[in-house]
């Protein structure tokens, strides 16, 4: 593994816990702020790694 590749996986596993988080307090009563912390995490995330966005087809489980 190439340092590139290293460090393009370690950037997708950090992404993929802001997406988390980002999710949860979207999901949750906001404060206002958090809310929109939130929704620039979802649009830096879908600009750096858009396939991190996709949903899920219940039917693909």
């Amino acid at each position: 593994m190439t340092v590139q590749e290293r460090d393009e996986r370690d950037a997708k596993l950090f992404a993929a816990d802001a997406l988390r988080e980002a999710r949860s307090v979207m999901a949750s009563p906001s404060t206002g702020s958090g809310y929109f912390m939130s929704v620039f995490t979802m649009l830096a995330i879908g600009a750096l790694f858009p396939e991190l966005l996709a949903e899920t087809d219940a039917a693909d489980d």
